[in-house]
């Protein structure tokens, strides 16, 4: 038996050794639009600080780059480039508008990626050994450079953060499955199209040659996109997975909520203070539910008065005059754009973090609430349900129901301090929960191991 396990032990070591080297050997290029604007490009520049930090050889390329960090390329480096890009973005902006019948509202619905950088032979896409795309459109990757990548002969992942490289040229297709069917597309909603063969039927049937020498690796951020894209006909002959985005569980932490609430100078009025937080890049944008927030503060006053001296309502991001119009007399902090110390604060200091969000994939803002040990309510849409999977981690509401999220509320109000204003157990035990859930699902460990394996599989 003693021999038996000192074998089995020399195999599993000389197995672990050679992985180890194969994982320092490997070269990932990670490809964003942006490394910090917006979700998806702050969960690729996470990803990317979390593979180095595992011992991965990895580099991220950008379109212009916002953060000073020496694993960062750029495209637009120079004066001409930036010219060329802003070039490139009106051009594919332009076609749009004259193409869904010159409706600005629906002008970043899509996006046809005609226009674009080639990047075939930058020098970071010849040093990797893996291509990661994430989010690479308004200008950045044309359908004609994704051609040249093919044509390099590397494994290509793709981690969505939408449902555009599923789709024809929409980015959240909401009840639409044409992009299932075979030829994809055409009569494209998005663009007020009444034609089979629109720009969405002839941007799919460009895609899919493409796609079919890129052979693609989807990686859907949540089990709810990587269901739906396996759906669509563009993508059929991809392989499918399923990982989370990364979050940093040691910088987001709980701290306790009266001291994050000093920090930020918010004003406790009563031990009933309730501070409800919402907030996005665009907070004020339709999609983010401004509208379904606004329906669930107003059923509050007006059915539960005893609750209007005491729900304080934050929010972060852009946040227009017009969108504070619509709420209710409730006290509002509009805090605006935060740096990342003061985004931590904020968490702790609300009681619960609403996102009203309409279309949605895996939200880092849930994820950041989480880490610091603070529920979230949610509409049943995306992969919202799926990070809310326990009633200790907050509550999914039906999709569009105010009245639900209003009465989680209130019930929230109720249940989570004392009459003196000390947390009750419940609380306690949310809190608890949210932090280990982040800290089991999205540690940036736990993720850059999963994306290990992957690579690992690709390059065998």
């Amino acid at each position: 038996m003693a021999f038996l396990f000192i074998l089995l032990s020399f195999f599993r070591n000389l197995l672990l050794s050679r992985l180890g080297k194969r994982l320092e050997a490997m070269k990932i290029l990670i490809i964003s639009t942006s490394d910090k604007e917006g979700g998806a490009a702050i969960a690729a520049a996470r990803l990317t600080s979390a593979l180095y930090s595992s011992g991965v050889d990895v580099r991220m390329l950008v379109m212009h780059a916002e953060t000073p960090d020496g694993l960062l390329g750029e495209i637009c480096d120079t004066p001409l480039k930036k010219w060329e890009q802003r070039i490139v973005f009106y051009l594919e902006r332009a076609e749009i508008y004259l193409r869904n019948g010159r409706d600005r509202g629906k002008l970043f619905h899509v996006s046809t990626a005609r226009w674009g950088f080639d990047l075939n032979s930058h020098p970071l896409v010849e040093w990797a050994d893996i291509i990661h795309l994430h989010w690479i459109n308004q200008g950045f990757l044309s359908l004609k450079g994704l051609a040249g990548l093919s044509r390099k002969g590397k494994p290509v992942v793709w981690t969505l953060h939408d449902l555009w490289p599923a789709t024809a040229i929409c980015h959240h297709p909401r009840d639409c499955n044409r992009f299932a069917q075979e030829p994809a597309c055409g009569y494209c909603p998005q663009i007020n199209s009444h034609r089979e063969n629109d720009l969405s039927r002839q941007i799919a049937q460009q895609k899919k040659r493409v796609f079919v020498s890129l052979q693609p690796i989807i990686v859907g951020c949540s089990h709810w996109i990587k269901e739906r894209a396996a759906t669509s006909s563009l993508l059929s002959t991809s392989n499918f997975y399923s990982i989370p985005n990364p979050i940093d569980t040691g910088f987001f932490h709980p701290i306790p909520r009266e001291k994050a609430r000093a920090e930020l100078a918010l004003e406790v009025t009563s031990p009933a203070s309730y501070f409800l937080l919402f907030g996005a890049v665009r907070a004020h944008d339709y999609r983010k539910g401004i509208g379904e927030l606004s329906r669930t503060l107003h059923i509050l006053y007006k059915t539960k008065p005893e609750i209007r001296d005491h729900l304080k309502l934050l929010v972060f991001g852009q946040f227009t005059e017009e969108a504070a119009a619509l709420l209710p007399p409730f006290q509002t902090f509009v805090l605006g754009y935060l740096s990342a110390d003061r985004m931590l604060r904020v968490y702790n200091a609300a009681d619960l973090f609403v996102t009203p969000s309409l279309e949605e994939n895996l939200p880092n803002t849930i994820m950041e609430a989480m880490a610091c040990g603070t529920p979230s309510l949610g509409f049943a849409t995306g992969g919202i349900p799926e990070m809310i999977n326990d009633d200790n981690l907050g509550h999914v509401s039906p999709y569009r129901s105010s009245e639900d999220m209003a009465e989680y509320i209130y019930n929230h109000w109720r249940l989570c301090r004392t009459p003196d204003g000390q947390p009750t157990a419940f609380a306690l035990q949310q809190r608890r929960a949210c932090r280990q859930s982040a800290k089991d699902r999205y540690d940036s460990s736990v993720v850059a191991d999963l994306y290990k394996g992957l690579y690992d599989s690709l390059l065998e």
